[in-house]
């Protein structure tokens, strides 16, 4: 029998909120509770952001009532969470733990709490790597793709398909973001590139990115690419199904293509992810990238 729940705030974009929803749902199986996702920050956050976990075979509950998600707002907050409780005890039953951001915390796995409100990003796989056939079967799309996507789909399943992820937009545009996250420059993709082509025959490369143009002009890697492009805007999810389903990965420091490389259950995949994630990064690299997968 469920003991309460485990809320999840989400935060971010795509990759993020399948950190958030993964670590949330490791914790709901490790504490026997139920799972409730309240995609609400993501508005308050950034307005170009959307709720994308409805796009997969996700098992979540609904808050119960309108009474429970102003509740919870209101433990959420920084500022009046404290006051809050204090005049109203029964919100003492809902514990608010937010992400310090500095790798796995095992604790979180263990509360006693009978409701815990988690908000953060949560980016270390340890949460939830024990639970991993759960969640290539829960974070499997909905539905089917259009037409065009199918056709896309066809042709990686035909050849040994190498997705290689090129994250610029913000890393590029924002000094903030980029003075934070850095950016895979062009000496990495080489480098990861000769390592496909010496362990990989006749590899197929398909070029995912937020900056089409660019990579246009500056990323020929090979006579056998596809810059995919048709897809950008809102219809990212399908790029990124298209993505899981290639064998091989050339991944950038994003969280879109590390789930795309995690979900892929292709037993011979190989992934190849940067040593270093971030500029800026508490969270050390062996939680960021599994053992198996190789660090340039």
């Amino acid at each position: 029998m469920s003991q309460g729940k485990i809320i999840v705030r989400l935060l971010g974009g795509m990759g993020n909120q399948l950190y958030e929803y993964a670590t949330a749902k490791a914790m709901a199986v490790a504490l026997n509770k139920k799972l409730v996702i309240d995609p609400r920050p993501i508005l308050k956050e950034a307005p170009q952001r959307h709720y994308d976990l409805g796009l997969f075979n996700i098992q979540d509950e609904d808050f119960g009532s309108p009474f429970v998600q102003w509740l919870v707002r209101w433990v959420a907050s920084v500022r009046l969470g404290k006051f809050f409780k204090t005049i109203m005890p029964f919100a003492w039953s809902y514990q608010m733990i937010r992400d310090k951001e500095e790798g796995f915390d095992e604790s979180l796995l263990q509360q006693k709490s009978r409701n815990i409100v988690i908000e953060g990003y949560w980016q270390s796989f340890k949460y939830f790597e024990s639970i991993r056939p759960t969640l290539l079967k829960e974070l499997s799309f909905k539905d089917k793709p259009n037409a065009i996507n199918q056709k896309y789909l066809d042709e990686i399943e035909s050849v040994n398909a190498v997705a290689v992820h090129i994250r610029r937009g913000d890393y590029v545009a924002n000094p903030v973001a980029n003075a934070v996250h850095g950016l895979c420059d062009m000496d990495y993709y080489k480098k990861a590139i000769a390592i496909i082509k010496d362990k990989v025959e006749n590899p197929y490369f398909f070029i995912f990115t937020d900056d089409p143009d660019w990579a246009e002009d500056n990323f020929k890697i090979s006579e056998h690419q596809k810059i995919i492009k048709h897809n950008i805007g809102k219809q990212d999810h399908e790029d990124f199904r298209l993505l899981t389903n290639c064998k091989y990965f050339i991944i950038a420091n994003s969280s879109f293509s590390w789930w795309g490389a995690w979900l892929s259950d292709y037993k011979n995949k190989i992934v190849i992810s940067p040593n270093k994630w971030f500029n800026v990064d508490a969270v050390p690299i062996t939680e960021r990238i599994p053992e198996s997968w190789i660090r340039v």
